[in-house]
């Protein structure tokens, strides 16, 4: 991707607005293989390098769905969250914490970073409660943020799996989209970031929507013009601007280097929602 000096300009003065401030950045889980990781990886140890304090959130669904057909266990939902089982929360352990990740976390170490590799489980930071009917399926009650700080002050980067904890039920299966704006809640964060498979929010005429305000937001999907999988993510969105996240962004990772291009240019290339 060339760039003019203006460009260049224009990218260190949005690096310095962000350093000493805490970015989340929420993985879909289809970005977690070999095509993708390498690059995500060099993105965010750019921005390490520029202290900013990088913790992600990862899903994983979709290696856990293709594992559970493998063994015979057909995948069901219930209002987008999958039922989860006993045996079906022994593969998202599975998948989840060792898995889904690696590819990620070894692209991490080949350039010189510190990931690691946290779920609810871990000190008991994130506290869930069950909801009913769904199984082995939680909500988050509350982050404690002293670990990820502790990692963070250290040098490390947090890699977040979205399982919670429970004194009562154990370990539960958490949303990633839910999990991650409830980690930049807690942590203050200054933007979240969603990178997945799709440009952003697209207009009822199928155009990319470059910035969203919440009051539009609600009219897009009261009017169905957003839609399908789409919905839960503008919905967290909301959620998270609502609660303090200065800016959220939903972009498509698939695309080279599409967290230093939306985050350190004015015109970016997915959609930002703001307050």
């Amino acid at each position: 991707m060339e760039m003019n000096v203006q460009e260049i300009v224009e990218s260190l003065e949005y690096a310095k607005l962000f350093s000493g401030k805490t970015v989340v950045v929420k993985l879909g889980g289809e970005l977690l293989d070999e095509k993708h990781a390498a690059g995500i990886a060099q993105d965010l140890a750019l921005m390490k390098s520029l202290k900013i304090d990088v913790v992600i959130v990862h899903g994983g669904g979709k290696k856990l769905s293709e594992l559970m057909e493998k063994l015979g266990k057909k995948p069901v939902f219930v209002d987008g969250k999958r039922v989860t089982d006993d045996q079906t929360l022994e593969l998202a352990e599975m998948v989840f914490v060792g898995n889904s990740k690696s590819r990620l976390v070894q692209s991490l170490v080949a350039i010189g970073e510190k990931p690691v590799g946290l779920s609810g489980r871990d000190a008991g930071f994130i506290v869930a409660r069950k909801i009913q009917g769904l199984g082995n399926v939680g909500k988050v009650e509350k982050i404690s943020c002293e670990l990820p700080k502790l990692l963070l002050c250290n040098g490390f980067m947090p890699i977040i799996s979205s399982l919670g904890y429970s004194k009562s039920d154990g370990v539960l299966n958490l949303n990633a989209d839910e999990l991650a704006v409830s980690v930049a809640k807690a942590l203050g964060a200054e933007k979240l970031v969603f990178l997945t498979q799709v440009d952003g929010v697209l207009d009822a005429s199928g155009k990319l929507v470059s910035q969203l305000s919440e009051k539009d937001a609600k009219k897009m999907i009261a009017e169905k013009v957003v839609d399908g999988g789409m919905i839960p993510k503008v919905e967290s969105a909301l959620d998270a601007v609502a609660s303090g996240v200065k800016r959220v962004h939903i972009i498509n990772g698939t695309k080279p280097h599409a967290l230093l291009a939306e985050l350190f240019s004015e015109k970016g290339i997915g959609t930002m929602m703001v307050k």
